[in-house]
């Protein structure tokens, strides 16, 4: 997680500086693909270290995604 959070501070550093400099391309590359994905990896990290993903509730417990959607 750590690992994660500093991505993400230092995109949001180079995001503002490349906006700042006018490079709105690069701002555009760094918050769109960069920092979203982040931001998810972030978001999945956390919720499979608490327990709270849709895989530990009581309804899925023990079931295959596949015979969840059948």
């Amino acid at each position: 997680m750590e690992a994660l959070e500093l991505i993400a501070e230092a995109t949001r550093e180079a995001s503002w500086t490349a906006s700042s400099s006018g490079h709105d391309g690069t701002n555009d590359l760094l918050v769109s693909d960069v920092l979203g994905v982040n931001e998810f990896q972030v978001w999945f990290v956390s919720e499979q270290l608490a327990g709270t993903a849709i895989a530990d509730a009581p309804d899925f417990a023990g079931r295959s995604l596949v015979k969840a959607h059948a």
